[in-house]
Order: structure tokens, then C-alpha cells, then sequence
């Protein structure tokens, strides 16, 4: 068995991280050196772009060790040259601990009212002002930034709030500005716990807002900035958000004035609509796909989306894609398509969550068919149910509870391959190979084994299909448990094996759960890649080559991922590459996860060998990955986030 673990790798990144902050100062010198904002030691250097008009602005607070003058060269650029400027600040040491008082909010509360009463000075736009930190940085600017909500457009920070996330949770409502968290390890990693980020999360979750919540995990310190600038932009007035900024500046002023007695509601933030023009997408096209000239996009030219929808789109059937048909290709984009019952939408503003429920009938239309399962061979509560779907239809599943009380159960899902019907899913899945589901009701957990349709290539990859897919289906199971009075809406996992591996990423990419298991994922579908027959032979037991499939496509969807993912790999399976391409794509778009390889000679191992006479024997690699697999869970769904934290 070959077992990865990526502690000590945190562990090196982490020392090799610092040796080269603490070694290698800031060699550029700020505009504005030890400008005062307070007393004492309360000083700010100001790194300031050059721009005609005012200058968004990050205001940037050291880590514990450290000082104002020591600053992230990879940061100050970034910032300068997209525009920004930044600040550096210190603040005093008044208890006398040594430690600068940064972890408190008072300097940060100076620090705001000292640049918006000179942004004019410093050509600054005191209406998009961004902070937060490292660390102890972290610390103070986050709850300056709730408590002056009307002033600050978002936080971000690295190694965020080591002293614990519930006080912080505590200070977030309705009107907390977005706010963007990135930390080195994985959850247990001493004070710079992930856990403390999560229990913000879930704050942001609790008051309506988690669209404006980020938590990603970021191995490598020079890369922790890499998401600020599209963060900025996102935020401030004047970029993506421009309409919804503005309202809310003017809320902030009529929140200044105190012309009424509480805070205004933050509005929410809306994807601005899609401007390009025919022209410029059929330019676009053929400057990526026009590989020699001709002024068409030929068959073996074509990439990602183009190839995968080819044929649909060479009307003439003549292998190539003239301008005639880009041209109609671009006016059904610009259309948006069309959706269920022919009804207009326009796929370039669809959210996330109205994509998810586009087909979802009415709540008081549920109308779930269930029934107790007599005779069963468990010993503990059996459900055999009909979930109604998203778009109507019923979907089969299989609940089994360890116990017949009031509890609130956490409850894992099973995905084993492909579609069953219930006998299947009861009598295969649940008894004659149920050793994961014993060992989870002995731990706690209620256990479900849904169906889902059969899965329907290029479907998922193509935006105009108007349907249901499989991975929906276990979507609809999931609200359906989240209904349940006996199971607990925030402790829901996922497991699933190869093309189940492949649904938990599609599920994670549109629902944010407690924790998941991919086992060998055969995400084909899930990063485009084209299958065998369709493209160039590829050695699949390899990391796939950008070139031979959609990234563009796959990280759209990963970066959406919040949920903890193990992608359990085989080291000789045949899909190996597909498996490690998609850890890797997780890992830079910073999604909790991890990567467990084993070695064995069977497909979906780690679900367990068949009963026989009455008992299983797993070997000693599919009890391993069993008890690791346990121990997951443990960590990440049995136990709520509030008890998590504990740990």
C-alpha cells in the first residue's frame, strides 16, 4: 500500500515560506514612509499607484514576529500594478507584551477614519477601501471591518483569525462586506485552524449571505494574493459590482448622516449581464481555434466546448464552422438559449442556484412516497422512498437509521458507479455488500443509497441541454433529507465510487455539504475530457496535458467547491491520471482537499468485498482505507462545526 500524507509537506512549505519572508526584505520603497495616523507607534507606510483617478486602496496589518516594514514584494506589485495601493501599518504595544496591538480593532478603526479624511491627499477612493492581514493582522481587521461595514468593501486575509472563530462569528449580520480567507493546512494545523474560518462561514451562511464568503486552502505563500485582484474587482464600486456598490455607497452616506436609527440593509450583488458582441465572439473563436489561417474552424481545430458541440453546430455537415454558423452559434449564446417549454433564459447571468433549481417543482409538490421496509434484514429502521425529482419524476433511494429514537442523525450518502433500481440499491449495495454502510451505522450515522438516471454523455458539458442529469437526482435526495425531522441538515456527507466519485464533484460544485469521499473518480464529463474513440489516445493512468481537456471548463466548477473532498486514488487503475488531474486542479484552485493512494488489484476497493457466509473479510489495504475513511467522517460530519472547533 502507498499512503500519502501532506502534513510534513505543510510543515516544509511552511518553514521554507518564512525563511524566504524573513530573509529577503521589500527592496521598493514607499511612497509615504512612517506617516503618522495615531500615537506613538501607530505609523503606516503607503506604497500609492500612480493613476489620474482615485485609487482603491488595501490596508495590510503584519503577522505576530514581524513589522510594518516587512511587506510582500509579490503583494505590493500586484496591488500597484493593477491600480491599488497599499498600506502597510503598525500599531502600538500598550499592554506591553511585545506583540503589536494589531489583534485589536482600535488601530484599524484609526487607520480607516485617518484615510478617509485624507483621501484626497493621497488620491485615494475612500469608497473602495479593502483590509485585513496575516495572522495577527487578521485578527483586529476583521472585526473593524463588521463593525464599519459601511466603509470597508471586503477582508482579506491569510492565516486568518488564529485566536478562534466563534467571537468572530458572533460580529457578522446581514450587512458584513464580503470577506475572503486562505489558510496553509488542513483543519487540526494548531492555531491557523481552517475550522475557525468555517465557523465565519457558517455565520455568513446564517444571515443570507454566503455568496459573499471565501474560504480556499493555499500551500504556497506567493500564491495567496493570486485571487485579490478579481476579489477587488468583484467588490468595489466601479467594478463588477458596480450598481449594487453604488446603492451601496449611498447607503453608507445616509447611514453617516443618521438620518435613520438602525443600519441599512446591504443589497445583494448581481452578475452584470454579458456585453460582447457577435463580432468579437466570433473573433475570439477563431483567433483561439483558427489554427492555420483559413478563417473556419475545422473539426480536428476545434477545442473544450467547440468540439464537444461540434456536430450540432456544422449544420452543413461539411467538418468545418464557417462565420455563417459561428455567427448563429454567437446569436444563440447572445439569446441564452433556450430552456424548459421553450421559455427564454439567459445562461450568461443564471446563478448558480437558479441553475441548480430551474426545474424544481414547487415546495408544497414534494409529494414523497415512502414506506418502512418489514422483514429487513437490519436490525435498525429501513425506508424504502420515491423522492420526487427536480423536474417531477421520482427518484429511488434507500435510508437506513442506526437507531429507532428522536435523534438528529448525521447521514452519509452511498454512490456506488451507476443507475440502480431500489432492489438493487437494498439488496446488492445495502446487504450483500454493505460492509461500509455496517461500520457507518455503528458509528452513528443513518446511511442512504439513492438512485439516479442514467448518466447521458456530453450532456453535462453542453449549457443549452434542457434537462435533469443524474448528478440533480442526488441533489433532490439531498433536500429530501435535509426535510427529514430525523436528519440533521449540516451533517450530510457524500461517498461514491467511480462515476459516484465523479457525481460528488458535480454535487460539490452546486451545494455546499459537510464532507465528501470521491473514490476513483471517473470525472470525464466532470473537466471535459473526451472519452475513448472520440479524441487522441491518451495514456489515462497519467496526469492529463492541459491540451487534452477543457481546464478552462473544469476550474469554472471546482473553484466553486467548499465542501472537504478525499479523492481516494488507486495507484494502478486505469483512470489514475483522470484521479490526480483532478486532485491537482483542486489544489490550485485552493479546495480543502486530499489525496489518498492505495495500491490493490480491484476497481472500488474500498467499498468492501462481497458477504460471504454471513461475514465480510476485507484484505488489510480495503480495512485501512476503511478506517481512514471513518476517521474522515468523524472529523467533518458527525460532529457540527460548533464541535469541530474543539478539537
Amino acid at each position: 500500500m502507498k499512503e500519502k500524507s501532506y502534513s510534513l509537506t505543510f510543515d516544509c512549505v511552511w518553514i521554507a515560506a518564512n525563511l524566504l519572508l524573513c530573509s529577503v526584505a521589500f527592496s521598493q520603497s514607499p511612497t509615504h514612509a512612517d506617516v503618522t495616523y495615531g500615537a506613538g507607534q501607530e505609523v503606516v507606510d503607503m506604497y500609492l499607484a500612480k493613476s489620474p483617478a482615485p485609487t482603491p486602496i488595501y490596508i495590510w496589518g503584519h503577522a505576530k514576529g514581524q513589522t510594518y516594514k516587512r511587506v510582500s514584494k509579490d503583494a505590493v506589485s500586484l496591488c500597484l500594478d493593477a491600480g491599488y495601493s497599499f498600506l502597510s501599518i503598525e500599531a502600538n504595544d500598550d499592554n506591553n507584551d511585545g506583540i503589536q496591538d494589531l489583534y485589536i480593532k482600535e488601530p484599524w478603526l484609526k487607520i480607516l477614519d485617518f484615510v478617509i479624511a485624507n483621501a484626497a491627499k493621497y488620491n485615494i477612493d475612500p469608497e473602495n477601501i479593502f483590509i485585513g492581514g496575516r495572522s495577527l493582522g487578521s485578527i483586529g481587521s476583521f472585526p473593524a471591518a463588521m463593525e464599519r461595514w459601511e466603509d470597508v468593501r471586503g477582508v482579506y486575509s491569510m492565516q486568518a483569525l488564529p485566536t478562534g472563530g466563534k467571537p468572530h462569528a458572533a460580529l457578522v449580520g446581514k450587512n458584513s462586506p464580503p470577506c475572503h480567507l486562505i489558510y496553509r493546512g488542513a483543519p487540526g494545523n494548531g492555531n491557523h485552524d481552517p475550522l475557525n474560518g468555517i465557523m465565519v462561514q457558517e455565520a455568513y451562511r446564517n444571515a443570507g449571505i454566503a455568496d459573499r464568503f471565501v474560504i480556499k486552502t493555499e500551500t504556497r505563500d506567493r500564491q495567496w494574493f493570486d485571487g485579490f485582484v478579481e476579489f477587488v474587482q468583484t467588490n468595489r464600486i466601479g467594478g463588477k459590482g458596480d450598481q449594487q456598490r453604488a446603492t451601496q455607497a449611498a447607503l453608507k452616506r445616509k447611514s453617516r448622516e443618521k438620518s435613520a436609527g438602525i443600519k441599512p440593509t446591504y443589497t445583494e450583488r448581481q452578475r452584470p449581464a454579458n456585453t460582447i458582441t457577435k463580432e468579437q465572439r466570433i473573433t475570439n473563436w477563431l483567433r483561439s481555434q483558427d489554427k492555420n489561417g483559413d478563417g473556419k474552424i475545422a473539426r480536428d481545430e476545434a477545442t473544450g466546448l467547440m468540439k464537444s458541440n461540434f456536430t450540432r453546430n456544422d449544420t452543413n455537415k461539411d467538418n468545418v464552422l464557417d462565420r455563417d454558423e459561428l455567427g448563429k452559434l454567437a446569436d444563440r449564446l447572445a439569446r441564452g438559449g433556450y430552456g424548459r417549454n421553450r421559455q427564454p433564459r439567459n445562461q450568461q447571468t443564471m446563478t448558480t442556484e437558479q441553475s441548480r433549481y430551474r426545474f424544481r417543482v414547487r415546495d408544497n409538490m414534494h409529494q414523497d412516497i415512502e414506506r418502512t421496509l418489514q422483514n429487513s434484514p437490519w436490525k435498525t429502521p429501513v425506508y424504502e422512498v420515491l423522492v420526487r425529482s427536480f423536474d417531477g419524476l421520482y427518484v429511488p433511494a434507500v435510508l437506513i437509521k442506526p437507531g429507532d429514537d428522536s435523534a438528529k442523525y448525521a447521514v452519509i450518502i452511498l454512490l456506488y458507479a451507476g443507475s440502480r433500481d431500489m432492489g438493487q440499491l437494498h439488496k446488492d449495495l445495502a446487504v450483500n455488500r454493505g460492509m461500509l454502510a455496517e461500520r457507518l451505522l455503528q458509528e452513528g450515522y443513518a446511511v442512504c443509497n439513492p438512485g439516479y438516471r442514467v448518466e447521458m454523455d456530453d450532456t453535462y458539458v453542453d449549457p443549452n441541454f434542457p434537462a435533469v442529469l443524474d448528478h440533480h437526482d442526488v441533489m433532490a435526495v439531498i433536500e429530501y433529507l435535509k426535510r427529514r425531522k430525523d436528519i440533521d441538515p449540516d451533517r450530510i456527507g457524500l461517498y461514491g465510487v467511480s462515476h459516484g466519485g465523479e457525481l460528488i464533484c458535480k454535487i460539490t460544485a452546486e451545494m455546499d455539504l459537510a464532507g465528501a469521499v470521491a473514490v476513483e473518480p471517473a470525472n470525464m464529463d466532470f473537466l471535459n475530457y473526451p472519452r475513448m474513440g472520440r479524441g487522441p489516445e491518451i495514456d489515462e493512468r497519467k496526469p492529463l496535458k492541459d491540451s487534452q481537456y477543457d481546464r478552462a471548463f473544469a476550474m469554472e466548477r471546482i473553484r466553486k467547491i467548499q465542501t472537504p473532498v478525499v479523492i481516494l486514488n488507486r495507484t494502478n487503475d486505469h483512470l489514475t491520471g483522470i484521479f490526480k488531474t483532478t486532485y491537482q486542479l483542486m489544489r490550485q484552485a485552493g479546495v480543502p482537499c486530499w489525496e489518498w493512494e492505495f495500491e490493490h488489484p480491484r476497481h472500488g476497493f474500498s467499498w468492501g468485498p462481497r458477504k460471504k457466509n454471513g461475514a465480510y473479510n476485507p484484505d488489510t489495504v480495503q480495512q485501512k482505507a476503511l478506517e481512514q475513511t471513518i476517521e474522515f467522517f468523524n472529523t467533518y460530519v458527525r460532529k457540527t462545526v460548533r464541535d469541530r472547533s474543539k478539537r
